[in-house]
């Protein structure tokens, strides 16, 4: 039966994409922690152990508003009937950039009670550059989301592993030639530029536009609002 129901699957134009997405996502992340523990393994070479303690502080307050805030653009998108539609996604991709602002400016807040309570008085420099990488990401274009939602797996993975690539070029020269912090802090502000630029570049799909139509921000929101409280 298991093979029955494999064969049609094959032969199914969906089942098809989602077999050949799936496979294309698992072999992207195994590259993707190949380059992660060859870039990890470099960079202990050239820079003191105490900065990746300092810069995982910074990425814990980053991933901890990004997690809090969360109000499920990417899903909405996915599993709307609306989601192919130009104005559905360009209120998706406003609503995503106002909400990278206002992740940047709780960030800023942040940064100082941060350093008190983690006594490093950098931290406040640190977290108040690193977060600006939140809005950049705002400007990602919902093609990536389109991309997810027609099962496209194979382009996306490679600007994903092209994004993580340059992060690790421009990190390992950075380190090289500063020696601080500030070479994980500037590498992840180059990555998230990288990727922008990528998705934009390498991408096809609906080029955004700032809208706002208030039918498809109320879908959003009742969609996302269970995400938010979850």
């Amino acid at each position: 039966m298991t093979a029955a129901l494999m064969g049609r699957l094959r032969s199914d134009g969906i089942g098809s994409r989602a077999l050949r997405s799936a496979g294309i996502t698992i072999a992207g992340f195994g590259m993707s922690q190949v380059l992660r523990l060859g870039s990890n393994l470099l960079l202990t070479r050239l820079l003191f152990p105490e900065a990746f303690g300092v810069m995982a502080i910074v990425m814990v307050v980053m991933m901890g508003l990004n997690m809090f805030s969360d109000v499920g653009i990417t899903p909405a998108i996915m599993q709307s009937r609306r989601g192919d539609d130009p104005a559905f996604l360009d209120t998706a991709w406003t609503i995503q950039i106002c909400r990278g602002f206002g992740l940047w400016l709780v960030a800023l807040a942040l940064a100082g009670p941060a350093a008190v309570w983690y006594d490093e008085p950098m931290l406040t420099q640190y977290l108040s550059v690193a977060a600006f990488s939140l809005v950049l990401n705002g400007f990602n274009p919902t093609r990536l989301e389109t991309a997810h939602r027609h099962l496209r797996a194979g382009r996306v993975t490679l600007i994903e592993l092209g994004t993580q690539a340059t992060q690790l070029v421009f990190g390992l020269a950075l380190a090289w030639a500063w020696g601080s912090i500030w070479a994980l802090v500037v590498s992840g502000l180059l990555g998230a530029l990288a990727q922008l630029v990528y998705l934009n570049l390498f991408l096809s799909g609906h080029r955004n536009r700032p809208r706002f139509e208030p039918e498809a921000a109320r879908e959003l929101v009742q969609f996302g609002k269970w995400i938010f409280l979850s």
